[in-house]
């Protein structure tokens, strides 16, 4: 039995760093991934990252036929509801494999087998919480379990068939998702964080930290002047505190669909730096002498654009919600008048 198959379908053009995700897969040779896509690139696949061409329309079809009620998926954000269906959905593609995983692509991944044991393997039937990378054991009732009711709600048919995303594949802030599910019903979880995921807010890579005991986001303090460096397949965190050169390893970083800009040679290089906006190759060994030398920000305007377009989205989407709120208000308070 092989180790895990990663689930990714991905319709549009592919990010533009997709080839370090590929570079970074290729270092995890335990581990595989199916992409689904209708981007015909010719990009490097290694062997371990099998890609399956088929059109969004495809993939709705072959989503459809496996429930018996009408689907809605209308985008190709709506995607992320699903994710914890690919499993029952793919089922004729995992049977060689203990687990199957979702994730996204907009990461640069670390030394998986770094942060994912055996033992764990053997003893959780779901392995971390958020919806960028989850592993889930590959078995008949794992594989059907998003379709449990929850409190008598069956919250995937919820999910399945209205047009909004509901976040169903992973813990943020919202509930029910599917690892209340696999709660409900006495599966274990191993939900500790491993990831570095950046904060969209911010122009300097700030970690925003998710913490499974309080299913809480909290956000690092102290996050200017660090670099991430990918070496040989590992990735740190690497900044100076008090005198010393300090490394914290990571399992993956998540960039969020960030605009990153990075030269070609990075294809080739075995060691590069991961700044919030470039991505660069790394000729030498950092040191604490060295360190300053290192550029920590690439000027770029689009990063900028980039973050103020994030704002205005979420400043829309709680004028939104408090609209929502408000009518739900009036008219409660009219049927009750």
């Amino acid at each position: 039995m092989k180790k895990c198959l990663f689930i990714v379908p991905y319709f549009g053009k592919l990010p533009d760093f997709f080839p370090l995700f590929l570079k970074s897969a290729a270092y995890n040779e335990d581990f595989n991934w199916l992409i689904l896509t209708n981007d015909m690139t010719n990009y490097k696949y290694p062997e371990n990252v099998r890609v399956m061409y088929m059109s969004f329309n495809e993939f709705k079809r072959l989503v459809q036929s496996k429930f018996d009620f009408p689907i809605s998926l209308e985008s190709y954000q709506k995607l992320c509801d699903y994710k914890p269906a690919y499993g029952y959905i793919l089922e004729d593609q995992i049977k060689d494999y203990d687990f199957w995983g979702y994730g996204d692509i907009d990461i640069i991944l670390g030394k998986i087998s770094d942060f994912i044991t055996l033992d764990m393997m053997e003893k959780y039937d779901k392995l971390f919480e958020l919806g960028h990378f989850s592993l889930i054991k590959n078995n008949f009732e794992n594989n059907r379990l998003f379709m449990k009711k929850l409190n008598g709600i069956s919250e995937y048919k919820q999910s399945f068939t209205t047009n909004k995303i509901t976040i169903f594949d992973e813990a943020y802030g919202n509930t029910p998702n599917i690892n209340d599910i696999f709660r409900a019903y006495n599966k274990k979880i191993f939900g500790k964080n491993y990831a570095f995921d950046v904060q969209t807010d911010k122009i300097a890579f700030q970690d925003s930290g998710y913490d499974y005991k309080t299913q809480e986001f909290n956000h690092e303090k102290n996050y200017k002047g660090k670099i991430c460096v990918w070496n040989k397949g590992k990735l740190d965190r690497i900044w100076k505190e008090k005198e010393r050169l300090l490394f914290k390893e990571y399992l993956y970083v998540h960039l969020q669909d960030r605009i990153i800009k990075w030269t070609p040679n990075v294809e080739s290089a075995s060691s590069f730096v991961i700044i919030p906006n470039y991505v660069q190759p790394l000729s030498k060994q950092i040191t604490y002498d060295n360190f300053d030398k290192i550029p920590k920000f690439h000027l770029d305007l689009n990063l900028g654009k980039y973050i103020f377009n994030y704002k205005k989205a979420v400043f829309r989407n709680k004028l939104k919600q408090i609209k929502e709120k408000v009518c739900s208000q009036f008219i409660k308070r009219a049927k009750n008048s």
